[in-house]
């Protein structure tokens, strides 16, 4: 009983740290990203719209893949990746972007090479989602 409540509170802090987490670092991004040359909001709209947008989204994944571990690590493998290329893609427009001094962005042959893999990111993650609906 003792454990089976320790491995509970662990896990439950756990997914609460990573909501907020989430909820936290989707809000700034897409303040950095889209909001460029205004001052970042305030207000909670944005992070309270992605808890909601995590939640509901963890809520169908654990209803969806219940009782079904092997499809549940399936579906995240696909998912992460498939998001990769669109992560690469944010990273790379907020480490080239205003908010970091000219000095401390890469050089233009990081800037190339970071290029060269958002693309084979693109690439592959594109041939693999080919290759899961259409068999060649």
């Amino acid at each position: 009983m003792i454990i089976a409540a320790s491995a509970f509170t662990v896990m439950f802090g756990t997914i609460i740290a990573v909501f907020d987490g989430y909820s936290r670092s989707l809000q700034r991004t897409v303040e950095l990203i889209f909001i460029q040359g205004q001052t970042p909001t305030k207000s909670r709209v944005f992070y309270i719209f992605f808890l909601f947008l995590i939640s509901i989204g963890s809520l169908v994944v654990v209803f969806q893949f219940g009782d079904d571990l092997k499809g549940l690590v399936d579906f995240a493998t696909v998912l992460s990746f498939v998001i990769a290329p669109v992560i690469a893609i944010f990273n790379f427009r907020l480490v080239t972007g205003k908010f970091l001094d000219k000095k401390s962005q890469p050089s233009a042959y990081l800037k190339i090479l970071s290029i060269a893999g958002i693309v084979f990111l693109i690439i592959f993650a594109s041939l693999f989602l080919l290759s899961r609906f259409y068999s060649f």
